[in-house]
């Protein structure tokens, strides 16, 4: 998680903490598996270089949602990042929300509106 963090933090550090993830998830196996899914956030860090919408709780960062695969955020929570900071447990699915907003796409809402309807205490949920 603290790689992530680095690489949304610093475009400088991004490739780096990218190459890392990705390793720490290659490294992993059966008997000696990765600590939360590193895949999953070298794979959301990745698309942040490209199209950032803050993760319904930061300012928006570069916004360029040309290109991009949608289903690139149909990830899996790294469950430790989701635990020590909360706002994570919904941050590839406000990617995702905000993604189809700039194109347009009538179903940005009902992304979030279904996490809404599981968790109704998530207030920081909308689109920017």
């Amino acid at each position: 998680m603290c790689l992530f963090v680095a690489g949304l933090i610093s475009k400088d550090a991004s490739a780096q903490a990218i190459a890392q993830l990705e390793q720490l998830a290659t490294d992993a196996t059966p008997t000696k598996p990765a600590y939360g899914a590193p895949a999953s956030l070298a794979k959301l860090l990745s698309v942040a270089q490209q199209f950032a919408s803050g993760g319904c709780v930061l300012p928006p960062g570069p916004q360029n949602a040309a290109g991009i695969d949608e289903h690139v955020y149909d990830v899996k929570v790294d469950f430790y990042g989701a635990y020590h900071v909360p706002f994570f447990a919904t941050y590839a699915v406000c990617e995702h929300a905000a993604l189809l907003q700039a194109r347009y796409d009538s179903q940005a809402a009902a992304l979030l509106d279904a996490v809404k309807q599981k968790a109704p205490g998530r207030s920081w949920l909308h689109l920017r």
